[in-house]
């Protein structure tokens, strides 16, 4: 059978982004190019504008379009002929569910293609709205990812999905310039994305750009100018929500495709891909953003900025009297944005990609490199802190790849039937498909854990479960709910079964070892001599302290020993402040100090997490624990945190920041009057905390680098494979 290249439709500006590669692959011999589109993407089209966009698209390039129900439909076209299949949206995200679904369940005689498609992107680059609106968790489940950038400009992708990614440039680069009659009257276009969540996720944000629009449009009518409204492709807010615009606005709601940008004397939107299609077609651009400075525009620093009419008024007069102010700059933005905009370095990526996979979409998959699937009930710290971070630099360079499985993700699939056969029959697809050379459990307490474990027997592939808590005694001082799912008996027999039934037992210290041995746990085990890592973020400089911090999750009752001795440090020194960075509620005892106590949203993503604490210029951490039985096997994750960000720490003395803390590297207090005059010491003597904040710093430079913990957790999968 012939290989063919399918185009997955799924999203109304999916359009926008795959019409360039249909284009393209008509042009290659046998390419055979197929589009399927989804029932969803005729019930999006209610104008139908983009339906016959797309038949259109078939007749010039010879295509063929098929309809499917769902995504179970659409795997019934995909025969055992093989080829390369294109999605220009998909993620694990709910939008992208039906590309998703498909790019997991497809069989491996295809290749699956994901392309960025916008500047900021979900799992590419994305701005602080979409953090609170999608998460930073995104991964894809396609083999390829195209991006537009080279690996250094995608901020927000995940290490475990950075093997995936092809520096390929964005698609519209490969589109013809439209032409048009050029009109003499001079005329600005604004773009509205009303429907994003930068406009949404951090307050409403859409009468603000209205109005400015509206006041604008009055203060050109007074000139007889004109002004272009564009409505987003998938948004459509100002028809959907049948806004009545000025009399001299004029509607644009053509493909992008079909629009000539460069007719327009001037164009202005939101924070939006559509500024990079101006900056492209070469017009002076500005970049709406809110008076209160909520929007998150970082990506388009460099660029003009605009927030009300006057501005905007302004900002018209000075793009039609000196353009070439604008274009200057915006040239500086687009070199240092990374964008690959060469339109023949384009159709040379793409065009190598869809030959090679005609010829043989299994050649381009790599089976040289190490294959680790991770098995966690989500994305956590822990298997970030243990596994994501170290292992970055291997897959960087091709060495190692990786997948993972979560708790969450059957969740998501599934809901109430995640326990069922029909998500263990997901999961053993999942395998064969993957074919993992080593499976690592990582704190996994979840369903199926015996089915996966049979599988890797079958298929001779070493199983590892690595653990950093006794989850077989947690105990009520964490709190009800974390006591209660952790203690839930089909979780204890989860761990209990994987600490008996794993090639290999990942211990994160060696106390958790041998309280598993005083359990009963009669199989191997290993322990690390480091379990977090981190280099030197703020290095120790001489200053006097008053930025005190607590950084935790679900631990309120280690920070109640010391609560009241807090109290009396932020009375006897006015100046000093308190902030907590975590899920702990603030304690009732503070609230008197009003705003010098900072609270801090929880940030779920590693990597983001340690940017944001680094920036927070606090001076001291504390390390209260309670001494029990359950902290006694604990890691020291927070002296090494700490000390990273440039933060000297006072912990409590016997407990695991004994041995990071000794030589001078942490005060150790034993109870509140030493807690007390360790946190005096720190605030009124700035050499003290410079030294020993110096000290602590190069403790973690020799002794918990994350080069030491890569050796460590490689050392570890060596001794797995020797199983």
């Amino acid at each position: 059978m012939q290989r063919k290249v399918y185009f997955l439709l799924n999203l109304l500006q999916d359009v926008n982004i795959l019409r360039p590669l249909i284009i393209l692959s008509s042009k290659i011999k046998n390419s055979n190019p197929t589009i399927i589109i989804s029932k969803a993407f005729i019930a999006r089209d209610t104008t139908k504008i983009w339906q016959n966009e797309v038949s259109e698209i078939a007749l010039n390039t010879r295509s063929i379009v098929l309809q499917v129900e769902d995504e179970i439909d659409a795997l019934t076209l995909f025969e055992d002929n093989g080829g390369i299949v294109f999605a220009a949206s998909e993620s694990n995200l709910s939008p992208h569910k039906f590309t998703h679904n498909i790019f997991r369940m497809i069989s491996d005689d295809y290749l699956t293609v994901t392309l960025q498609h916008g500047f900021e992107c979900v799992g590419f680059s994305q701005s602080y709205q979409h953090n609170i609106s999608y998460g930073t968790n995104v991964y894809w489940g396609a083999d390829i990812v195209c991006s537009w950038t080279d690996i250094e400009n995608l901020t927000s992708l995940s290490a475990h999905q950075s093997q995936k990614v092809l520096p390929f440039g964005p698609t519209f680069a490969l589109n013809d310039v439209p032409s048009s009659e050029r009109s003499e009257e001079p005329m600005g276009l604004v773009c509205e994305n009303l429907h994003s969540v930068r406009m949404t996720a951090s307050g409403d944000l859409k009468n603000e750009f209205m109005e400015t629009f509206e006041s604008f449009c009055i203060a050109m009518n007074q000139r007889k100018e004109r002004v272009t409204l564009r409505p987003h492709p998938g948004g459509q807010y100002v028809l959907k929500n049948k806004v009545q615009l000025p009399q001299n606005a004029v509607l644009n709601n053509e493909p992008i495709y079909k629009v000539d940008l460069s007719s327009f004397t001037y164009g202005v939107s939101a924070p939006s891909s559509i500024i990079i299609d101006m900056l492209y077609a070469k017009i002076p651009v500005a970049v709406w953003i809110d008076e209160q400075g909520i929007m998150d525009y970082s990506k388009y620093k460099g660029l003009e900025t605009i927030s009300n009419c006057k501005e905007l008024e302004l900002f018209a007069l000075r793009a039609q009297s000196n353009p070439e102010y604008f274009l200057r700059k915006q040239e500086v933005f687009l070199q240092n944005s990374g964008l690959i905009l060469d339109t023949e370095s384009v159709a040379r990526n793409f065009t190598t990609l869809i030959v090679n996979s005609l010829a043989n979409s299994s050649a381009l998959k790599d089976s040289s490199a190490e294959k680790v699937l991770f098995i966690a009930n989500d994305i956590i710290p822990t298997l970030q802190l243990s596994f994501i971070k170290p292992l970055r630099p291997l897959v960087e360079k091709g060495e190692l790849t990786s997948e993972y499985l979560t708790e969450k993700e059957l969740k998501d699939e599934f809901g109430s039937l995640a326990r069922a056969t029909i998500a263990q029959r997901y999961i053993l697809n999942r395998l064969e498909k993957y074919r993992p050379t080593k499976i690592i459990f990582c704190r996994y307490s979840g369903p199926h854990a015996v089915a996966i474990r049979l599988w890797a027997l079958q298929n001779q592939v070493p199983v590892m479960f690595h653990i950093d808590d006794d989850l077989l005694n947690v105990p009520l001082s964490l709190g009800k709910a974390k006591f209660e799912q952790h203690n839930s008996p089909v979780r204890v027999k989860t761990v209990r079964y994987l600490l008996d039934h794993s090639d290999l037992v990942y211990c994160s210290t060696k106390p958790l070892l041998d309280k598993f041995k005083a359990q009963n746990v009669d199989n191997r085990m290993v322990s690390g001599e480091i379990y977090c890592s981190a280099d030197v973020a703020v290095p120790a400089y001489k200053r006097r302290a008053t930025k005190l911090g607590y950084m935790g999750f679900d631990h309120s009752h280690d920070l109640e020993t010391v609560l009241d001795v807090i109290v009396r440090i932020l009375n006897e020194f006015p100046d000093s402040t308190f902030s907590m960075f975590g899920t702990i509620p603030k304690p009732k005892k503070l609230e008197q100090f009003g705003d010098r106590i900072i609270m801090i949203e929880p940030v779920r993503d590693y990597k983001l997490f340690l940017e944001t604490f680094a920036s927070l210029g606090w001076d001291i951490g504390i390390c209260p624990l309670v001494v029990d039985e359950f902290n006694k096997v604990k890691a020291n994750t927070k002296w090494v945190e700490y000390t990273s960000i440039g933060a000297a720490v006072v912990a409590t003395k016997n407990t695991v920041y004994d041995e990071c803390g000794a030589d001078g590297c942490a005060i150790l207090a034993e109870n509140s009057l030493q807690w007390y005059e360790a946190l005096r010491a720190l605030i009124e003597d700035p050499d003290l905390h410079f030294e020993q904040l110096q000290k602590a710093q190069q403790k973690l430079k020799s002794s918990y680098s994350v080069n030491r913990l890569t050796d460590q957790v490689l050392s570890v999968f060596a001794h797995l494979t020797e199983c």
